[in-house]
C-alpha cells in the first residue's frame, strides 16, 4: 500500500481511471484527470497517512508525478516523527526542499485524550461505562498522547452497525 505502484492504485480508483495498466499510463491518466478537475475549479489534495512507511524513492517518484499537475494542487503527508529525522539527512534535501509546512504534533494531555474519547463514544452512542476507570487508566498509558489511536482503540469495539449492538449489551451502564 506504501509503494508507488500501490499509491498509484488507489490515486486511479479515486479518479476512476483504469487501474490495470502500467504505472506510466496510470501516471499520464492521473495528470489528464488532475488537468479536468483543475478545469472544473476543484482544488486536488491527496493525503497519505501513515507516509513514514513509505520509501523516500516512492516518494521522489510522487513527486514527480505530481510536477505534471496543475499548479493549484497540495500532497499531505500525515507522519510519525521518524520521517522528519529521515528528511534531515543530507541525501533527502530534495525531498525537504519540496515542504512548504509542516506541523508537529504534540502528545495530548491525559485529561485532552479522555475526553476525546468520551466524545468518540458519545458519536457513536455508547456509553462512557463501556471503559471501566482501570480500562480507560491503561488505555490513556498505552495511547501516550495518540489521538489517532484513540480514534481507533474507540471505535475499535463497533466498526460495523451490527456490532455496536454488540458492544452496548456487554458494556455496564
Amino acid at each position: 500500500m506504501h509503494t508507488y505502484s500501490g499509491t498509484l492504485q488507489i490515486l486511479c480508483e479515486a479518479f476512476g481511471i483504469e487501474a490495470k495498466a502500467r504505472d506510466t499510463h496510470r501516471d499520464k491518466g492521473l495528470i489528464e484527470m488532475a488537468f479536468k478537475l483543475n478545469a472544473e475549479g476543484k482544488l486536488l489534495m491527496p493525503i497519505i497517512d501513515d507516509a513514514h512507511l513509505m520509501e523516500l524513492d516512492a516518494l521522489r517518484k510522487l513527486c514527480l508525478l505530481f510536477e505534471g499537475f496543475p499548479r493549484n494542487h497540495c500532497l499531505l503527508l500525515v507522519a510519525q516523527p521518524p520521517m522528519l529525522e529521515k528528511l534531515r539527512l543530507m541525501v533527502n534535501n530534495d525531498l525537504r526542499s519540496r515542504i512548504t509546512y509542516s506541523h508537529v504534533m504534540k502528545p495530548l494531555l491525559a485529561e485532552e485524550l479522555q475526553s476525546y474519547i468520551h466524545r468518540e463514544l458519545d458519536r457513536v452512542r455508547l456509553p462512557h461505562s463501556c471503559f471501566s476507570e482501570e480500562a480507560m487508566e491503561l488505555l490513556l498509558r498505552s495511547l501516550k498522547g495518540s489521538c489517532g489511536a484513540a480514534a481507533t482503540s474507540a471505535y475499535l469495539p463497533c466498526s460495523k452497525p451490527s456490532e455496536t449492538e454488540a458492544a452496548r449489551s456487554i458494556c455496564p451502564r
